[in-house]
């Protein structure tokens, strides 16, 4: 019988724990994330090339790499999530417009049982 009675407080103990959601489960932190399009190129780009998302409803988002940005091989355009965009990269090489049909998947900082999902797309494209 004493068995039965420490099973039963076990279970009730571990049921109220995972009524408090998962944070106490799971050790879920209150670390965020923020939804976007990510685009990557190889290398560095120089001070002073801009990098500029537009989409055809005519959104534009633009950076200035070595003011807004050290660009080392990526630059984030937060709460940017086109389906599709054309990038320019201007520098003093030259200019480049490419393209992109971002595929969006979700990102869970603190992991999926943890919610609070963000949504990431990345490109790759070539600097000029």
């Amino acid at each position: 019988m004493r068995g039965r009675m420490w099973v039963a407080c076990f279970l009730a103990l571990a049921l109220s724990a995972c009524s408090q959601g998962p944070t106490v489960a799971y050790g879920c932190t209150r670390k965020g994330c923020a939804s976007g399009l990510a685009v990557t190129f190889d290398g560095v780009a120089p001070d002073s090339t801009t990098i500029t998302a537009r989409t055809a409803g005519g959104d534009v988002r633009t950076k200035l790499c070595g003011v807004d940005y050290r660009c080392n091989g990526v630059v984030f355009f937060e709460d940017f999530e086109p389906d599709s965009a054309e990038i320019i990269i201007t520098s003093k090489r030259g200019q480049t417009t490419q393209e992109v049909h971002p595929q969006y998947k979700p990102v869970y900082p603190n992991g999926v049982l943890c919610g609070a999902a963000c949504s990431a797309g990345t490109v790759k494209v070539q600097l000029p």
